[in-house]
């Protein structure tokens, strides 16, 4: 490593971490990284707030898509859903990250949660599985923490698993790459095979969990499978989970369906209210369902929408606290 790269390094992490990491930036950064500075090798960060991650440890996490080098340069992944979750979940929530990868989220639950709560990770690649299982104890986890090297979908059982080089992108439906433009160099496929499926409820069920108050699904396609083989755990309580949903057309419609009917059994099944979190991870709501789906519709090839999914009856106490009572007004 040269000396100014070594500078330009160390450089763009200092201000990385300081100023919010914005679409733009980031794309400026995966231009930049590989002519003034570095993507290291088997390298630690630990965040202000004790989650410790090793990144870059093969050649297929040392690329500039990958949730390593947000974490590096920027240590943040996902800014405006990471600052919502911040301001939705308690402590003492059980919460369940299905689709784990390397344990973002699985690690930002177990700070929120605390002693008193229970984090459940879900990730079938064991790949990213071992990078979840190492980042977990390097992290210390204060809730406890349960690891699943399994995928949820709609019912038990056994599915292929069609791996992507960037593991994030892993998916038991086939991967398109005419699907991912913007993925184009990290979606080359690795290989097909079996992993064992079961369903949230049957998992609720052997692990004794009588509610579940956050649940995140980012399964690159299986999100509506995930759903309804975790009906009753969405009924079972009298407040329903808080959801994160990814809306991923592409990975939809190979998975045989529609974002519309999805958002449409939400709505139907339990009233769940939709809004999208800020720069600042404020959440506001569609103004309706039919403006939520205009904007899915409205989504280039291979792009997707993130979501929350809240009862306003039932999670008064986290909208506002999150200050989430401000609509969403419709753009014609």
């Amino acid at each position: 490593m040269t000396g100014l790269k070594i500078f330009g390094t160390l450089g763009m992490r200092a201000l990385g971490h300081v100023v919010p990491a914005g679409d733009d930036i980031v794309r400026a950064y995966r231009a930049a990284v590989p002519r003034i500075g570095v993507v290291p090798k088997n390298a630690i960060v630990t965040l202000g707030d004790r989650r410790t991650f090793r990144v870059f440890r093969t050649p297929a996490e040392c690329h500039v898509r990958s949730t390593d080098f947000l974490i590096y340069y920027f240590g943040m992944v996902d800014g405006r859903e990471t600052r919502a979750f911040s301001r939705l979940v308690e402590p003492g929530d059980i919460c369940v990250d299905a689709g784990a990868n390397s344990g973002w989220y699985t690690l930002l639950f177990s700070e929120l949660t605390g002693p008193g709560g229970e984090v459940h990770a879900f990730e079938p690649d064991p790949r990213a599985f071992a990078q979840l299982r190492d980042n977990v104890a390097l992290s210390r986890s204060r809730s406890a923490v349960r690891l699943n090297n399994v995928a949820l979908g709609r019912s038990a059982g056994t599915m292929p698993l069609y791996t992507a080089y960037n593991t994030q992108l892993s998916s038991l439906h086939p991967i398109s790459p005419d699907l991912l433009p913007h993925q184009a160099d990290a979606s080359a496929s690795g290989g097909r095979f079996q992993v064992p499926v079961t369903t949230l409820d049957a998992y609720a069920g052997m692990a004794g969990l009588d509610r579940v108050d956050v649940i995140k699904l980012d399964v690159e396609g299986s999100e509506f499978d995930v759903l309804r083989g975790g009906e009753r755990v969405i009924r079972m309580g009298l407040v329903p989970p808080v959801l994160f949903v990814e809306l991923n057309p592409g990975a939809g419609r190979q998975a045989g369906y529609s974002v519309h009917d999805m958002v449409a059994w939400l709505d139907a099944t339990v009233g769940y209210r939709f809004y999208q979190a800020t720069a600042l991870g404020r959440l506001v709501e569609f103004r309706s369902v039919r403006d939520l789906l205009a904007d899915v519709d409205r989504l280039p090839p291979g792009r997707v929408l993130n979501i929350f999914c809240l009862v306003p009856s039932c999670h008064s106490r986290r909208l506002a606290r999150a200050s989430l009572f401000q609509r969403r007004w419709s753009r014609g």
